[in-house]
């Protein structure tokens, strides 16, 4: 269901969001008065994540820099045509509704891997990205072309540097970033 512009003020934006299916929103950055359009795609990453499109005349290093920190789907500056308004729309939904599960777990492990005081290296992270869809020692080893014995030492400093006591506990602190 497509909607007009909508003048937002919190109880009108509150009673729109719980009361309809939203898929995909297109936002103008500068709105009048209430909220702009930053402001409200905060406001729905908290409380309706769906993939957001800016739309916007604004191309300053202020507006993108705001802009990048709510993570669009898309930012189109205008003017634009049909077809581009239909690509970013076509683009913001299947990366939002069909996510590369790949991409996402590196995401995932990048994340995590940045809140670790001691970061891990890059064959430890490579491990727990195989961990990650529940490849066992031996897999690993035959994988990574390691013995198992190297592996499980990879492993205990995975173990040590996260705080992890197993690999379930590792894979839901993954999960949860």
């Amino acid at each position: 269901m497509l909607h007009s512009a909508l003048h937002i003020t919190s109880s009108k934006r509150n009673f729109f969001f719980e009361t309809e299916d939203i898929q995909l929103a297109l936002l103008d950055i500068h709105l009048q008065k209430h909220m702009d359009g930053i402001e409200l795609a905060k406001w729905m990453s908290d409380h309706n994540p769906v993939p957001f499109i800016f739309l916007t005349a604004f191309r300053n290093e202020i507006t993108l820099e705001k802009a990048k920190a709510v993570h669009p789907a898309y930012y189109l500056v205008k003017p634009f045509d049909k077809t581009q308004l239909k690509i970013a729309i076509e683009i913001a939904g299947s990366n939002y509704y069909n996510p590369n599960s790949e991409q996402q777990l590196s995401r995932k492990i990048y994340k995590f891997n940045r809140s670790l005081f001691t970061p891990l290296t890059s064959r430890e992270i490579e491990i727990m990205r195989h961990l990650a869809v529940g490849l066992n020692n031996r897999e690993l080893s035959q994988k990574l072309f390691l013995s198992e014995h190297t592996i499980k030492s990879h492993l205990k400093s995975i173990f040590l540097k996260t705080g992890a006591k197993s690999r379930a506990d590792l894979i839901g602190r993954i999960n949860q970033m």
